[in-house]
């Protein structure tokens, strides 16, 4: 069963199902996975977990939905309900920092105005209005960019901490929900056709 969780910048969607299949990837790029739904719906995502997926484990893998993320492909977290091993990775963008942001903005006025004042001090009145006037909108400016990227600092720190929102939303609703300490390795089967089925239901179920 698929499930849309949206959040302030993002959303995100929990598949719970089990593992159809998988292809070894390339070293970094995570392991293609299949996940199926109990409706027969399948998925597919990049795995990075330390240890290789397994043909029928119960998961419950969470994606990046709608929003900005670093790595779209890949799931936030994987909750593996059969060996109750759990792998999270943070895909919001890093932070720009707010500190070092404005640190570079101090230093590059000082310099900008540094560099006006002496060619002002060389410059005939009429040069040194014009200098002034370019100096203050080169600083206008910068303060912008500077602003700009205070608002995606702040919006960077709101993705990571929707994220850790969602995962542990997730990881605690199994937990209460949890019955049983494991759940079973299942057996996938399929209909006359050859598609795959998750057990008990009716083939060509959908």
């Amino acid at each position: 069963m698929s499930t849309v969780i949206t959040k302030r910048h993002n959303s995100y969607r929990a598949i719970d199902g089990a593992i159809l299949g998988w292809e070894r990837g390339q070293v970094g790029e995570g392991h293609k996975v299949q996940v199926m739904e109990p409706d027969n719906t399948i998925t597919g995502f990049k795995w990075r977990a330390p240890k290789d997926p397994v043909a029928g484990d119960q998961i419950t893998v969470v994606l990046p939905d709608k929003g900005v993320s670093a790595k779209p492909d890949r799931a936030i977290m994987i909750l593996n309900h059969t060996t109750g091993e759990t792998h999270r990775e943070v895909n919001a963008h890093d932070p720009y920092g707010s500190r070092s942001i404005m640190v570079r903005l101090v230093i590059w006025l000082t310099i900008a105005a540094i560099i006006a004042s002496v060619l002002i001090n060389l410059a005939v009145p009429i040069q040194a209005k014009i200098i002034t006037l370019a100096a203050a909108a080169l600083m206008v400016w910068r303060i912008a960019i500077a602003t700009s990227q205070l608002r995606e600092n702040e919006r960077a720190l709101q993705r990571r901490l929707d994220e850790e929102a969602v995962c542990t939303d997730i990881t605690m609703t199994a937990w209460e929900g949890n019955v049983e300490s494991r759940k079973p390795r299942m057996a996938i089967d399929y209909d006359s056709e050859g598609n795959p089925v998750m057990p008990g239901l009716p083939e060509g179920a959908a």
